[in-house]
């Protein structure tokens, strides 16, 4: 695939195959990353959205929601820390796992896979699967595609190959699914492969309940923002400690929230929210 045609032409033919496509700022928050609109439990975009907003800004970047996708996202330095390749093929059982598929290179000279996702199968988003890599398979989560770029860089997203987007091995969606993360000893993360028990009449949902419930669903970029001071806000209200509401926030910021912000923005989401609670 070539990147010649403008970004609200790539945005038409992906919304034509059938992706949900979000436009994101380019040059505003992480990279070129975040959402101009709210995107959550929304319907995709029709053909005359995306001229509607492209039509208004043609610099906004492209992002594709992993309704039906996920992808295998892998960091390298010198932006980031870890390498994710090499995390990947110091396991050599996962290397046959990785399947040929469409992939592209980043604004950061990192690669991302694109698998559909298989039959009855739902693909959990994981952050530092692997050291370096991460995995975006959540409904309302995407990710960035060509022709977007980095602001940070400069550095346009490039299409790898032409192949075509396969199926992931239901072999590594159960192990994304049962596993937070890859290296840590499996009998850690029992809690990760449990049944959903079904409520019966003798186990109806509390407001405790429906609180951690919210608290797995998480937040996504867009939104992550309210949504801690929301949780803040229902801790404070059953009588949380600060302290208690303090740490909880950035342990849900951890686990919970995609990507996730950082402390320090956790820390003054807190202490706003304390003010408005005083």
């Amino acid at each position: 695939m070539t990147t010649d045609k403008s970004k609200l032409e790539w945005a038409l033919h992906y919304q034509a195959n059938n992706f949900s496509v979000i436009p994101l700022w380019a040059n505003h928050g992480r990279a070129g990353k975040e959402p101009l609109i709210s995107h959550k439990g929304q319907d995709p975009l029709t053909a005359e959205q995306i001229k509607h907003y492209w039509g208004q800004n043609p610099d906004l970047n492209i992002g594709i929601k992993t309704t039906n996708l996920f992808t295998v996202d892998f960091d390298v330095p010198p932006h980031h820390e870890a390498d994710g390749l090499k995390s990947w093929a110091e396991h050599a059982e996962l290397g046959s796992l990785l399947l040929p598929t469409l992939s592209f290179t980043t604004g950061t000279g990192g690669k991302q896979y694109v698998y559909f996702k298989p039959s009855k199968h739902q693909v959990r988003s994981r952050t530092n699967w692997l050291p370096g890599v991460d995995i975006r398979g959540d409904d309302n989560h995407y990710f960035m595609a060509p022709p977007s770029v980095n602001f940070e860089t400069g550095r346009k997203y490039t299409w790898d190959n032409q192949n075509t987007i396969v199926t992931g091995s239901v072999d590594l969606v159960n192990l994304i699914n049962t596993r937070q993360h890859y290296d840590q000893p499996q009998h850690q993360q029992a809690a990760f492969s449990a049944p959903s028990p079904t409520l019966g009449q003798g186990n109806r949902k509390r407001w405790t309940g429906a609180l951690l419930d919210e608290i797995v669903a998480g937040a996504v970029a867009g939104e992550r923002n309210a949504w801690l001071t929301h949780i803040a806000g229902k801790l404070y209200r059953v009588g949380a400690d600060p302290e208690t509401i303090y740490s909880l926030l950035h342990t849900i910021n951890q686990a919970y929230v995609q990507p996730q912000l950082p402390e320090y923005e956790v820390s003054n989401i807190f202490n706003s929210a304390m003010k408005n609670f005083n």
